[in-house]
C-alpha cells in the first residue's frame, strides 16, 4: 500500500538470510543477493559485482562518512555510480571476520555519523542518502 501511495512501481522482497560468505559468494557469481530462490539465476548488468560501489556500515574508526564516500567516487570517475551494494549490519557493528570479508569483496567501510542507528534506521538512512545523492539532476 504504501509503495502505491509513493507511486512505486516495484516493490522490494525479503529474502531468507545468508551467511556473509555465502552472500558475498552469490554477489560474486553475478547473482542478485535479494534474488529468490525459487526464481533462476539472474546475471547482472555491470562489471562481475554488479555493483560499481560497495559499502559496508561500520563503527570501525576508519569508516567515512557515506556522502563523502560518493562525493568522492562522483569526483575520480566523473559520473555517479550506476549501481550501489550497501551492506548493513546487526546492532554492535559486524564482526572483525565479516568486516575483513566484505573489504576483502570490495566493500569501503563507512559511518552514518556520530550517533549509533538501529539496523532499521540504518537501512533507511542510507537508501534516503543514496535517493538523494543519486537521483538528483546533476547540477
Amino acid at each position: 500500500e504504501a509503495a502505491k501511495q509513493c507511486g512505486q512501481n516495484w516493490l522490494p522482497t525479503v529474502q531468507m538470510p545468508k551467511t556473509p560468505k555465502d552472500f558475498f559468494l552469490s554477489v560474486e557469481a553475478g547473482v542478485s543477493p535479494a534474488q529468490n530462490s525459487r526464481m533462476q539465476s539472474v546475471r547482472l548488468p555491470l562489471q562481475k559485482s554488479g555493483s560499481e560501489l560497495r559499502l559496508i556500515g561500520s563503527l570501525q574508526s576508519d569508516a567515512v562518512h557515506l556522502k563523502t564516500v560518493l562525493a568522492d567516487y562522483e569526483r575520480e570517475h566523473h559520473v555517479r555510480p550506476a549501481s550501489v551494494l550497501m551492506c548493513i549490519g546487526p546492532e554492535g557493528d559486524f564482526t572483525p571476520a565479516e568486516l575483513n570479508l566484505a573489504r576483502s569483496n570490495g566493500c569501503r567501510p563507512i559511518t552514518l555519523g556520530p550517533i549509533i542507528l538501529r539496523v532499521q534506521t540504518a537501512a533507511i538512512y542510507c537508501l534516503s542518502v543514496l535517493s538523494y545523492e543519486l537521483l538528483a539532476a546533476p547540477l
